[in-house]
């Protein structure tokens, strides 16, 4: 349920409703990490690896997770600027970090700065995501199948958390055609 300006074609959040924004972008994100996670897990098993030891979900303030969010962070931030006046994207992008933050702030900055690194380059954030998620699920280095499934669980990740900032700023069109490009609804 986003807020929207009757004078523009596109929703606009302004700078007294980053603080609700973020809170409920903040539980959308949470529930497509687990979402990934779990896809995770049956990568991993198709790959043969033991992931019995393994949480059924993710944990708060593990290395896993924060690695999910920093490519959320990654993936969602630029993205939400769409949404709002340049003034505030200092503030929302402070509002969106503080919420997601697990207690190892400085180990999703690490990861996000790595992820940056990448420039929008797909294959090189598939690359690190699949290499960092391997290593701390004390996985070898994936194989082509692993990091197939990791970029394409990755893509998925990314559209439906690009679909969440849509949908909490109001924009169900936008929203539906990223669900739709993964074969979500």
């Amino acid at each position: 349920m986003g807020i929207f300006n009757l004078f523009s074609r596109r929703p606009d959040i302004t700078e007294p409703q980053i603080p609700e924004v973020t809170r409920s972008l903040g539980g959308a994100l949470e529930g497509q990490r687990d979402l990934f996670y779990a896809g995770m897990i049956y990568v991993l098993k198709s790959e043969g690896i033991d992931a019995s030891h393994l949480p059924k979900a993710v944990e708060d303030g593990t290395d896993v997770d924060s690695v999910l969010r920093a490519l959320q962070l990654v993936s969602v931030v630029g993205f939400s600027y769409r949404y709002m006046n340049v003034q505030l994207f200092g503030a929302f992008e402070a509002a969106l970090v503080a919420c997601m933050d697990n207690g190892h702030e400085k180990q999703i900055e690490g990861f996000r700065e790595s992820y940056l690194d990448c420039e929008g380059d797909w294959s090189c954030l598939t690359e690190r995501v699949a290499k960092d998620l391997h290593r701390l699920f004390g996985a070898p280095e994936p194989r082509a199948q692993a990091k197939n499934g990791i970029a394409a669980g990755v893509g998925a990740l990314i559209a439906m958390s690009q679909a969440c900032v849509a949908a909490c700023a109001g924009d169900t069109k936008t929203e539906q055609n990223l669900k739709k490009s993964v074969g979500a609804r």
